[in-house]
């Protein structure tokens, strides 16, 4: 997954058994380019745009797919504001760097959200809304932990390390909180929701959420681009917070 790189230099006998082993391989988001590097990443496909400075930052999840992430949560609240949706919804294993104190560039911003998807808004109903969650909080159980829990904007749940949903709320923009019945869902109420075009046609298993056909909208740029205009929208000297819209118990 991207997670380390590096070199691993191994010597087998005849049979096939490893007899001796050199380990260079390091974690990714621990590496820091040198200026050389940088220079020649920056001559062949050019120098990224400034958008602004984070003020703070909270330390990045140990493990992202399983947490609540304060990285994913300010992504997936920059998609829901400028798609101008209900909810917003992000498969947690999308997100692979966190931000740091600093001046953020646009090339930076793509570094935590690499994928290059496209957006998309569709309309889903709150069994479809449910069932993608509850999908997600299976990881708990699942080898790996995959596919990852769903990060989301405009709603809140918590659930348990038994793979278990207990609850979830719509939150409204004004701050209150309407719940929703996680065992008896209304198919008829509906919502608008900002997703990404490999979460809308069911990747990772979310067959729920396979709503690309049926789009109200497609766009030809994915969500780097929205959280590069969100920072700028801020003001620029953002502070990136930590909320309790996901809950572990």
């Amino acid at each position: 997954d991207g997670e380390h790189f590096g070199i691993l230099n191994l010597e087998f006998d005849n049979k096939g058994i490893i007899k001796k082993a050199q380990n260079h391989v390091i974690q990714t988001n621990t590496f820091n380019r040198t200026l050389p590097a940088k220079f020649a990443v920056e001559e062949i496909i050019g120098k990224p745009e400034p958008v602004g400075h984070i003020k703070s930052a909270p330390p990045a999840p140990k493990n992202r797919l399983l947490e609540n992430n304060p990285h994913g949560n300010f992504v997936v609240d920059a998609m829901r504001h400028g798609l101008k949706t209900d909810i917003a919804l992000l498969n947690a294993a999308n997100i692979r760097g966190s931000f740091e104190t600093g001046n953020i560039d646009s090339r930076m911003v793509t570094e935590i959200s690499p994928f290059k998807n496209k957006m998309m808004v569709a309309e889903i109903n709150e069994q479809e809304l449910v069932d993608a969650i509850k999908h997600g909080v299976t990881s708990f159980k699942n080898p790996g932990c995959k596919p990852g829990i769903v990060l989301v904007s405009g709603l809140k749940y918590t659930m348990n390390k038994q793979g278990e949903l207990l609850n979830l709320s719509r939150v409204l923009p004004d701050g209150r909180e309407i719940s929703i019945d996680i065992n008896n869902p209304n198919k008829e109420r509906k919502y608008t929701v900002a997703m990404d075009d490999f979460f809308g046609t069911g990747g990772d298993g979310f067959k729920s959420l396979n709503k690309k056909a049926e789009a109200k909208a497609l766009y030809d740029f994915d969500k780097d681009k929205l959280t590069c205009d969100y920072i700028k929208a801020l003001g620029g000297n953002i502070e990136i917070p930590v909320d309790n819209r996901i809950q572990i118990v």
